[in-house]
């Protein structure tokens, strides 16, 4: 079968897939370990995309004066600069904490009030489309957000992380993430220290006193939750990119103990730029530059997206690249999050499927097609154990579950499914137009399905089954050849047997093995809970495999007769059958304590006999059988509730079905 292949990944791939070597696969459990407090955020809807919000930051200015052993903030200033989007006599923004020692309104002394995790400053009356400045003094002891901690040498260190919303527990802001600004971050520090935030550093301040003030502009549009400081003894490596005829600064900022281990690990960091460049957009922060810094984040066990400054935990950087794709993952970010970001905490698969999915492709173009494969197998092994603890639907997760599977390693598989449904130019077209549509701002899931259906027509029915409904499709199917004159039509009956789960349609490619080799692949369209499917062949084929390239989320079992069913010689059981309630046929699985005649009939609820599935003398062990929803003369039963019975010498068992036309 001919592998599919990005078509831009043929035309870069000479720039260095290192041959021979081989991936770690690492698996994101570790991560969802390590950030358990992001895991357990409580209500990540404390806003909606479409609700009002009666002004616009435009840009804030962040002065911070870090007593590191004493733990606070010393001193901090942050100015908003904002713009009116409704009549208004005051202005909310987030602050939980912290002490205010003074406000200003257009540089007025302003009177304030503190309620319910914010702080309102009254305005004298603002019109719809009016600028205004709001500044807030203030000091204290950040409860979280801002973290005093220690390298794992011991040295003092300071880093925030604050996704989904703890930004308001160390500075006052808008804290929710489709308000977008510029920002100047002025970070005072010790003299030994090095001060890392977003975006160019414009200046380092000699402040006297053996302090520095380090000085970082971000001037492209950034959300709260991804402004950063990190603060150490740092030792700076410096790498480059080149993104067509720009070069993009890469730095990496580790502890000087990690550094030459850091040099390694990150290396390859410029060419994941260059490759996602060019399958997306050039790198969206030109002219200032990425850099990952370690610090202790998670136990020095996670990682966070800060833009054009990932913040990279320092268990992380071990000398042998054993954690790469997360290096990928939070790089992929800064086009998936960053670049473009998610509406609300509603649509977090919008950044975190994504740069999942491109950590995978990565891994594809550097060593190859069978990696790539590893990491899908590992991504749905994550996702099937999760969803038999907790089953939802990826849009709009609950509590608990913000950074689940499902947001990660699921929408990462979709993703791969849409890929195959469009095909690669048409998917990565797609990706690209929405990129470019929603740069330096926001989007929502509706807005993504736009765009990926601009280039296939209408898609309610894959984002409905797949991202807006939970679980996934359970599939239970066997298949039979035989030859007619010379041709050979194989058939093929495919069940879904899920539960608390969608009818899922989707296109299920087989494979046929021949004697003599010459394989080939076919694809048919499955849509209903039990369907049959024929497909005429040129030679009988001595196999048949479902899904060959294992692209589809999904559980397969295959059955062929009852006498390979599993035994189980001391077990007398009648199952519940699957599916249940059912359209067109069900499956009832049995066991038989020993060999024995055996009967299994269908009531309906007034004890009438409607048909015997089964009766003859049979072994000991597992059996099935299937009930196709017919009576004794072969016409459809009606839609209603039935008994079927289990009975031999080891016992009668019976059971209720429902049938639905």
């Amino acid at each position: 079968m001919q592998r599919f292949l990005i078509a831009v990944l043929a035309a870069i791939v000479s720039a260095g897939i290192a041959a021979g070597q081989t991936p770690y696969q690492g698996s994101y459990d570790l991560l969802r370990r390590a950030e358990e407090s992001k895991s357990k955020f409580i209500d990540p809807g404390l806003a909606l995309f479409d609700s009002v919000h009666s002004y616009d930051a435009l840009h804030y200015t962040l002065r911070i004066d870090l007593n590191e052993q004493a733990d606070n903030i010393r001193t901090a200033h942050m100015a908003m600069r904002a713009v009116a989007n409704s009549a208004l006599d005051s202005v909310d923004l987030h602050l939980i904490s912290l002490t205010v020692d003074s406000v200003r309104y257009d540089g007025n002394p302003a009177t304030f009030r503190r309620r319910s995790g914010k702080i309102w400053v009254l305005t004298p009356q603002l019109n719809q489309g009016d600028t205004f400045t709001i500044d807030i003094h203030y000091h204290g002891f950040p409860s979280s957000g801002l973290y005093f901690a220690s390298t794992r040498y011991g040295e003092d260190h300071t880093y925030s992380m604050v996704e989904p919303a703890d930004a308001r527990y160390w500075w006052p802001c808008y804290d929710e993430p489709w308000d977008k600004a510029t920002c100047d971050v002025y970070c005072t520090v010790e003299g030994n220290r090095t001060a890392i935030s977003n975006g160019k550093l414009i200046e380092v301040i000699n402040e006297g006193n053996n302090k520095y003030t380090w000085h970082w502009r971000e001037s492209y549009p950034i959300t709260t939750y991804l402004i950063s400081i990190a603060v150490a003894r740092y030792a700076r490596i410096i790498d480059s990119a080149f993104v067509g005829s720009d070069t993009v600064s890469v730095e990496y900022y580790a502890y000087p103990q990690d550094s030459a281990s850091a040099a390694y690990d990150l290396a390859n960091t410029p060419e994941m730029i260059q490759f996602y460049s060019n399958l997306v957009v050039p790198y969206p922060f030109l002219g200032e530059k990425y850099s990952v810094v370690q610090a202790s984040i998670f136990n020095g066990w996670g990682a966070m997206e800060h833009q054009t400054c990932t913040t990279y935990g320092h268990n992380l950087i071990t000398g042998d690249r054993r954690y790469e794709w997360i290096d990928a993952h939070e790089l992929a970010h800064m086009w998936f999050g960053d670049l473009v970001t998610m509406a609300d905490w509603r649509h977090i698969w919008l950044n975190e499927s994504f740069a999942t999915y491109f950590d995978a492709l990565y891994t594809e173009y550097r060593y190859g097609y069978a990696s790539f494969q590893q990491r899908r197998d590992g991504f749905l092994n994550s996702y099937l154990q999760e969803d038999q603890q907790r089953r939802y639907a990826i849009f709009d997760p609950p509590a608990g579950y913000l950074f689940g599977a499902c947001e990660y390693e699921k929408g990462a598989l979709v993703l791969h499914m849409l890929r195959r449904l469009l095909g690669d130019q048409n998917f990565f077209a797609a990706i690209r137009n929405y990129a470019v549509e929603y740069a330096y701002g926001n989007a929502s899931t509706e807005e993504l399905k736009a765009h990926f259906e601009a280039h296939y027509g209408d898609l309610d029915w894959f984002f409905d089954q797949w991202i807006y409904q939970p679980g996934h499709p359970e599939y239970l199917w066997s298949w039979y050849s035989q030859d007619i004159g010379g041709t050979y039509p194989v058939s093929i009956t495919v069940h879904q047997t899920q539960s608390n789960a969608p009818i899922f349609k989707m296109p299920i490619t087989f494979k046929a093995i021949f004697p003599g080799g010459a394989d080939t692949t076919f694809v048919v369209w499955d849509s209903l809970q039990s369907q049959g499917f024929t497909v005429f062949l040129s030679r009988r084929p001595n196999n048949l495999i479902f899904d060959p390239e294992n692209d589809l989320i999904k559980e397969v079992e295959q059955y062929t007769d009852i006498e390979n069913r599993p035994e189980k010689p001391d077990v007398f059981d009648l199952s519940q059958n699957y599916p249940n309630p059912f359209n067109s046929s069900t499956v009832i699985d049995y066991s038989l304590g020993h060999e024995g005649n055996v009967r299994i009939d269908v009531f309906d609820l007034s004890g009438r006999l409607v048909k015997t599935l089964i009766d003859e003398r049979q072994a000991a062990g597992g059996h099935r059988i299937i009930w196709d929803g017919t009576d004794r003369e072969g016409a459809p039963a009606g839609s209603g509730v039935y008994f079927y019975r289990l009975q031999s010498e080891n016992g009668r068992i019976s059971r209720k079905m429902n049938l639905i036309r």
